[in-house]
């Protein structure tokens, strides 16, 4: 037997999580080289989600959406000061917030009604952490490819995000799709 009412638990597993996280990413900084932190922060956001999704827990959700947000900014650090070293580090970073985004929108449906705002709040986060990943992907690809190649590159991008969308019957990954397109 417990010793705490379960909404209580639920909040100390909340509170406990976003120490942990807090914690790995400080020891991210000296643990990791710089040039693969934001891959490891999303990696974490990925294993976060899945948690979220698992325990039904939506502060867990919410930390992996705030570190997807700092995981695509180092992505874009990452491309900006690593240039072509940061290849495969901003692949996987991309990856995993498109898995953030995907995995999270169990959550959305199992959580509060979608008509309150919360769930709108949570859902616009999720949509957030996909377009994210989409700009990431797009600027890398602008800064690995020839001039040549770009229009082409983006080509394929849209398509395969359409196509994904389709798949998925992901309303945002269609419309990034056709917006590259």
């Amino acid at each position: 037997r417990s010793l705490m009412p379960p909404g209580e638990q639920r909040l100390v597993a909340i509170e406990a999580g976003a120490v942990c996280v807090l914690l790995l990413m400080t020891a991210e900084w000296r643990a990791v080289p710089r040039l693969w932190i934001g891959c490891v922060w999303a990696m974490t956001a990925v294993v976060l989600t899945a948690v979220a999704g698992a325990r039904r827990l939506a502060g867990l959700r919410w930390q992996a959406y705030a570190l997807s947000a700092a995981a695509s900014l180092q992505g874009f650090l990452g491309i900006a000061f690593y240039g072509s070293r940061s290849t495969t580090a901003s692949a996987l970073t991309v990856a995993a917030l498109y898995a953030t985004g995907l995995l999270s929108r169990g959550g959305v449906r199992h959580g509060v009604a979608a008509a309150e705002p919360a769930a709108q709040l949570d859902r616009a986060a999720r949509i957030g952490v996909i377009l994210w990943a989409t700009s990431l992907l797009t600027v890398l690809l602008a800064d690995r490819l020839s001039a040549n190649l770009i229009t082409m590159a983006w080509g394929l991008e849209g398509i395969v995000l359409l196509t994904g969308g389709f798949l998925a019957r992901e309303r945002v990954l269609r419309l990034a799709g056709l917006a590259l397109l």
